[in-house]
Order: structure tokens, then C-alpha cells, then sequence
């Protein structure tokens, strides 16, 4: 019996600016002033002396509750004190009160008071929030209204580079840019320009198993941007599928002999496609390609994948894949029999808070030998301790195969749950340690033949980043219990270099 592949829980990682005095730095590089001090005067000097001293309190100590007090206290004697109300909004915008620091700027939009600078204001403190598609759309109304207001195509190009839409990001910077020389603004796009490059990857991957099963792949791959919205991909792989025993004999009729089947099969693959940037918020990946085996059929390859950014914490993803059946299970029997296996698959991915989210997949298989199978599976994360990067998790999973075959793992139902642990250690600043620990319940059945059990599984080791080379070295183990006991080892080891 081999193991099905098994998803783990999906991440989309969104870049998002600075937080805390790091914010504070950038706020006010972009007001175009000294830290704290002489943001656009939106208005005359406030009679109330005590907005002049909250301006000194930030100026010279950064006593930012003291000042906050101030300015309430003058608000709340002179309620059209503007002067105050904008310094109130700013100072809340850059102590990271959101929610706060916009009700300010609405009540002063209300109010008719410098319209233009308050949306822009207000759209600067939504982009800092991360609420990229109100900022959008704040600066946009701005720029409609003021096409020449470099400050808001700035900021509508932080929203873009910020939500990793780069291609949008550098048009912005080019015409803020024309519009107005500034030197914070070119440097960002100086730093943007430079993601742009060539990737190169190896990923080299063994496997066995207690049924004798042995898997060996290396694999070589690359990836260069023609610009942010397109990149090329190229990848060739070596495989190698191994029984590391003597198979059984066969009874012929006219007595055992040996099986003559071969005992492993050596394959060569190629894929090369495209990834293309469709919208903001759709991407499309395309590869097609060819593999070769040595005592079996060769295959075609090919691969689409379609994914939605549906809102700023949803992803949804669509693709099709047609592929030998080793993509689903680890079986020499499936490769020298030629079987290849057409899916069709959604996964979802749907961020619930900071660090924690939900995964969950459907999908469908077509076998050449007839067969049809069904997944579906879901996972949960959130986080229990960040300063050790700890995290938990839970997830299960569902299998059927709706007839029985006899060259791979092909169960009537197979279904797990789990609970799992995870931990990303930071060491010497350029290395993280990464663990994992998993323990669960699994119940199948294959061919009338029904069992339960634990599962539990570990992986880890180290993931390294250094300039532009990363690296990752991870073992794993794993048991379960079905019908009989079945363990597994895994490798898998990876190096890159961006250019």
C-alpha cells in the first residue's frame, strides 16, 4: 500500500509596509518632512496654545499619549479647530489607531475643510491599515479630481507595491515621478525595479517506504520575469522508481516462474510555460512538456492553474493537470503500465486573522485504466506563542476511488484528521529552523478490506537565506494504520540563487 499525495495547509504571503516606529519613518517621508515635524499645514495656526505645545511634545520627545491628550482637550473646547482636529488624525494615523485617525478625517471631509489633502490623507492612513481596495479607490476619486497631485500617485503606488501588484505599481511611480521629483519615490522604484530578475532552483527529493519502495528525483528549474506581469518557466527533472526487492513469483499454468516485470524504471521530464499576471487580482500559470521512461510509455505533461484573488483575504485557485499516476501515487506498477491521471481541482485559502487562515480543497481524478477518484480536504492555523513561531493547526482529509485497480493504492474510502503542531525558529539571522509534528486517526477500506489506526508524522530542519541564495533541508517520518502499518522516510533538498 502507498500513501496518497498529501496537502498541507496552503499560505499566501501578502507583503504589507512597515509597523510601529518604522511606520512613523514612513509617514513621514511621505508628508516630505523631518521625523514628527512640519507635515503640510493644512491650515493657520491654531489660537489654542495647547495644540502649539502637543506640535512641541512630538517635535522634541515623542510623548504621543500626552499629546493625543492636548489635542482632545482643545477639540473638545473649540470642536472647529481644524488645526488640532488634522494633527489629531495624523498623530492617531501614525500610532497605528486606524479606525481612529479616519473617523478624523471624515468629520473634516464632512466638513468642507481642504477636501483634496484630507481623502488623501485618509487614503494614505487605509493603505497603512492594509485595506488596499478602499485606498485604491480613495486615490483614484483623488486623482480624478486632481490628475497632477503627486502625493496621492504615490501613495496609489505604495497600495500597488504593497498588495504585490508591481506591474501597476511601477506605471504609478513613472507618473508620479513626471509629475513631481522625489527622491523617496525613486528610490522605491529603484527597489521594486530590482525584484525583477531570473530565479534558478534545484530540488532534489528520496522517498521509501516499509513496502520496499524507493524514489529518487532531481530536478533543475527557472524562472525570469520579462516584466512584473509575465514570467517565463522552464524546468527539466530526472526520476528514478525503484522496488528494492525480488518480486514474487507468478503461476503461468505450467508452474511459478519469475515475474519478468522490471524492478525499476528510470524517466526524463520537461516542462516549460508561462505565468501571466490576467488582472490585479487574476493570474494564469501554463506548462506543457513531455516525460520519458526507460521500460514504459512515454507521457505528455501539461498543467493550468487559474488564481483568484477574490477580496485582500481570499484566494481561490482552479487548474487542471494531466500527469502519469506517480503525481498521485508512488507505485512502480502504475509507471510500467503507462497509467496517466487527469485531475480537476479548487482550493480555497481564506485569512481569518493575523498569521491564521483556513485551506480546503475539492478534487477530481481520471484514470487511463478507467478508474475515477474524489478528494476533499480542509486545514485550519492560527497562532499559539510568536515569539517561538509556534503554531497549531488541525485538518482532515477525504479519498475515494470508485473501483479497484491493481497497480496502485486505490481505496473504496480512505479519511484522516489530524492535529499538528509547526515551529520557525530564527538562528544567526540568516537561517530559520523549521519543525513539525503531527498526530491523528485514519480509517480505509481496499478491496473489502477495512482498518483504523493513529497516523502521526515529524519533518524538520533547517530553511537558509543569505542575500540572494536560500536553501532548505527537511527530513520527515510518518506512520499510519489502516488494514497493516505502513511507515515512510522523506528527503528533500533545495538550493536557489536570484539574478
Amino acid at each position: 500500500m502507498t500513501p496518497s499525495k498529501r496537502r498541507g495547509l496552503g499560505r499566501h504571503p501578502i507583503v504589507r509596509p512597515a509597523t510601529g516606529f518604522a511606520r512613523l519613518l514612513l509617514a513621514s517621508a511621505m508628508l516630505g518632512c523631518p521625523l514628527l515635524a512640519a507635515a503640510p499645514q493644512a491650515a493657520e495656526p491654531s489660537p489654542d496654545p495647547r495644540v502649539a505645545e502637543a506640535n512641541a511634545l512630538l517635535d522634541s520627545r515623542g510623548e504621543w499619549d500626552r499629546a493625543l491628550g492636548l489635542y482632545r482637550d482643545a477639540l473638545r473646547d473649540h470642536p472647529e479647530d481644524y488645526s488640532a482636529r488634522v494633527w489629531l488624525a495624523r498623530l492617531l494615523s501614525w500610532d497605528g489607531k486606524y479606525d481612529d485617525a479616519s473617523a478624523e478625517y471624515e468629520r473634516l471631509i464632512e466638513a468642507g475643510y481642504e477636501p483634496v489633502l484630507m481623502r488623501t490623507e485618509r487614503a494614505e492612513v487605509l493603505s497603512w491599515a492594509g485595506q488596499y481596495r478602499q485606498a485604491e479607490s480613495a486615490f483614484q476619486a483623488v486623482l480624478v479630481e486632481k490628475p497632477d497631485d503627486a502625493r496621492a500617485e504615490r501613495g496609489l503606488a505604495r497600495v500597488y507595491r504593497w498588495s504585490n501588484r508591481l506591474a501597476l505599481a511601477e506605471r504609478a511611480y513613472f507618473r508620479a515621478l513626471e509629475i513631481e521629483d522625489d527622491p523617496e519615490a525613486a528610490r522605491e522604484l529603484q527597489e521594486l525595479q530590482a525584484r525583477r530578475g531570473t530565479r534558478g532552483e534545484s530540488r532534489n527529493h528520496g522517498f521509501t517506504d516499509n513496502d520496499d519502495m524507493i524514489v529518487w528525483s532531481s530536478e533543475a528549474w527557472a524562472a525570469s520575469d520579462l516584466d512584473f506581469d509575465t514570467r517565463l518557466l522552464a524546468s527539466a527533472r530526472f526520476s528514478r522508481v525503484e522496488l528494492d526487492r525480488r518480486r514474487p513469483q507468478i503461476d503461468l499454468g505450467s508452474g511459478p516462474v519469475d515475474d519478468p516485470r522490471p524492478t525499476s524504471a528510470e524517466g526524463f521530464s520537461f516542462l516549460i510555460g508561462f505565468e501571466r499576471d490576467l488582472l490585479p487580482t487574476l493570474k494564469l500559470r501554463a506548462e506543457g512538456g513531455m516525460r520519458t521512461w526507460t521500460h514504459a510509455s512515454d507521457h505528455g505533461l501539461a498543467r493550468l492553474n487559474l488564481e483568484l484573488q477574490a477580496n485582500e483575504a481570499t484566494t481561490l485557485s482552479f487548474g487542471v493537470d494531466y500527469d502519469d499516476m506517480l503525481a498521485e501515487s508512488i507505485s512502480l506498477d502504475a509507471v510500467l503500465a503507462g497509467l496517466d491521471h487527469t485531475s480537476l481541482r479548487t482550493t480555497l485559502y481564506h485569512a481569518l486573522a493575523q498569521d491564521s487562515g483556513i485551506f480546503g480543497y475539492l478534487e477530481g481524478g481520471f484514470v487511463s485504466d478507467g478508474n475515477r477518484r474524489l478528494a476533499f480536504g480542509a486545514s485550519y492555523e492560527v497562532p499559539v506563542w510568536k515569539p517561538l513561531g509556534l503554531f497549531a493547526g488541525a485538518g482532515g482529509s477525504f479519498e475515494r476511488y470508485f473501483r479497484n485497480g491493481t497497480d496502485y493504492y486505490d481505496p473504496s474510502v480512505d479519511v484522516s484528521a489530524e492535529a499538528q503542531m509547526r515551529m520557525s525558529v530564527d538562528v544567526l539571522g540568516f537561517a530559520d529552523l523549521e519543525a513539525r509534528a503531527a498526530l491523528g486517526f485514519g480509517h480505509a477500506k481496499q478491496d473489502g478490506v477495512a482498518g483504523s489506526g493513529l497516523n502521526f508524522g515529524v519533518s524538520g530542519g533547517p530553511v537558509l537565506h543569505y542575500g540572494a541564495w536560500w536553501g532548505s533541508a527537511v527530513a520527515a517520518y510518518g506512520e499510519s494504520q489502516r488494514s497493516r502499518a505502513y511507515r515512510y522516510y522523506d528527503f528533500s533538498l533545495k538550493f536557489g540563487r536570484s539574478f
